[in-house]
């Protein structure tokens, strides 16, 4: 992942307990309306931050718990194509 990021030139975080206050520590930091972001989440430790996200993703071989409270289920599996399936919804829907 780190790698991968790096490739992109964007930001990652990576091992966080957290993910919740670390994404609220992260948009106060850098001035972003939680409601503005798009989170993408796969098991139960993002359920969390998935709650205060404005829209949520995930993969289609998510945790059944994911499923239920994201806004999207993507097409794609973890790690086959979710980010580019990404991009492409946010490029049709604006």
């Amino acid at each position: 992942v780190t790698k991968r990021a790096k490739k992109l030139n964007i930001k990652c975080l990576q091992s966080i307990d957290d993910k919740k206050k670390s994404l609220q520590k992260y948009c106060t930091e850098n001035n972003y309306d939680l409601h503005n972001i798009a989170f993408v989440g796969n098991d139960i430790n993002d359920m969390e931050a998935m709650k205060i996200s404005g829209v949520t993703f995930c993969p289609s071989d998510a945790h059944e718990s994911i499923i239920n409270i994201s806004d999207h289920v993507l097409k794609a599996k973890g790690g086959h194509g979710v980010v580019r399936e990404l991009l492409d919804f946010l490029n049709k829907s604006n």
